[in-house]
């Protein structure tokens, strides 16, 4: 078996006319057009929950809201349930996170 990347990309806050490969002409960007390409674009995906941690929890958690226990900003996510990031870092592939961590908890190796 061979080693693949993945590369997820997961913005909340633009429009779907913000990338080019969603078909609006007026903005140029050719390398997320490129990713698009040669990958997977979810187009009509809802949000769990209006709010950012409790949305992106379940998102890494593969858990519902009710699920996670996360309502608010108040609580960080701490790999409880244990999330894919987590899964693969536990099987020794490394893993990194990009901005928009304040879901989780500082002290967490995410």
């Amino acid at each position: 078996m061979t080693q693949s990347d993945l590369l997820v990309i997961m913005w909340d806050e633009y429009p779907e006319r913000a990338v080019g490969c969603a078909g609006y002409p007026f903005v140029q960007t050719p390398h997320l057009d490129a990713l698009a390409a040669h990958g997977m674009q979810f187009n009509d995906a809802y949000t769990p929950s209006p709010i950012c941690v409790p949305a992106r929890a379940t998102f890494v958690a593969r858990r519902q809201v009710r699920q996670t226990r996360l309502w608010g900003h108040a609580t960080p996510y701490t790999s409880a349930p244990c999330g894919w990031g987590y899964a693969l870092q536990g099987s020794g592939l490394p893993v990194e996170s990009i901005c928009k961590l304040h879901y989780r908890d500082a002290e967490d190796p995410a």
